[in-house]
């Protein structure tokens, strides 16, 4: 899987999930999470409900607050942390997703990132680009 090298940037689009953020990452956390998926039994999530249950839940809040995020731009900053736990549970709702669907893992391209972020109207990175990670399939 993700072998190669540890704590390199990577960016995941949510789109396929109905929300419109794109979520920059890293191959260890990638890793992390999706180990745990994998190995963890089903009732160890949501109290028991379950990873499917899980990933209900988190698509239907994640879709409200990226519509949140989306009319209040001001409020997508490293500061706020509302902000960085909507990033960080969309990185667990994207891996999940992957898991329970069978669906490889694919990253955006840093150069389409990089054209994007341009034109974004704020960049709440800290001005970190990923990097092309070997074996990795990205999206163009």
């Amino acid at each position: 899987m993700f072998t190669q090298t540890k704590n390199q940037p990577c960016a995941v689009a949510m789109s396929d999930l109905g929300i419109s953020t794109v979520i920059l990452t890293d191959k260890e956390e990638i890793e992390q999470i999706l180990h745990e998926y994998e190995t963890a039994p089903d009732h160890v999530w949501c109290d028991g409900r379950g990873k499917r249950y899980m990933y209900l839940m988190l698509k239907q809040v994640l879709q409200s607050k990226d519509k949140h995020f989306n009319k209040h731009p001001e409020l997508i900053t490293q500061s706020n942390q509302d902000w960085v736990d909507f990033c960080d549970d969309c990185i667990l709702l994207f891996l999940l997703d992957a898991h329970l669907h069978e669906k490889p893992v694919q990253l955006i391209h840093p150069q389409c990132y990089a054209e994007q972020i341009q034109h974004a109207q704020f960049d709440a990175t800290s001005g970190q680009m990923p990097v092309l990670l070997d074996g990795i399939p990205v999206m163009q």
